[in-house]
C-alpha cells in the first residue's frame, strides 16, 4: 500500500469540499427556482426543478476538474441527498415566509 503525498492529499480535500458546496448551492438556487414555479408545496413542478437541477451538476463538476468516471455511486448518492436536504431547507424556507 502506497502513502499519498501531500499534492494527493491536497486534491482529495478539494475535490471533497466541491462536492459539498456544490449541491448547496445548486440546491439552494432549486429552492429559489421551485418557489418560483410553483407556489404550493403539493405542486410536481417544484421536485421536478430538483430533478434537474441535480442532473444540470454533471457538467458544472467536469468544469471544476472533477471527472465524472471517478465519482462512484455512494459520490453521487451523497451529491443528490446534499442537493435535497438544502432544495428542501430552502424552499420551505421561501414557503413559510408569507405564513
Amino acid at each position: 500500500m502506497t502513502e499519498k503525498t501531500g499534492e494527493e492529499k491536497e486534491k482529495v480535500y478539494q475535490d471533497n469540499l466541491k462536492k459539498t458546496f456544490v449541491p448547496v448551492i445548486f440546491g439552494m438556487i432549486g429552492g429559489i427556482l421551485s418557489s418560483l414555479v410553483a407556489s404550493e408545496s403539493a405542486n410536481n413542478f417544484g421536485i421536478m426543478v430538483l430533478i434537474l437541477i441535480i442532473m444540470t451538476q454533471i457538467p458544472v463538476y467536469e468544469q471544476l476538474g472533477i471527472n465524472k468516471k471517478e465519482l462512484k455511486p455512494k459520490d453521487w448518492f451523497f451529491i443528490s441527498s446534499m442537493t435535497f436536504f438544502s432544495w428542501f431547507v430552502t424552499w420551505g424556507l421561501i414557503l413559510n415566509i408569507g405564513a
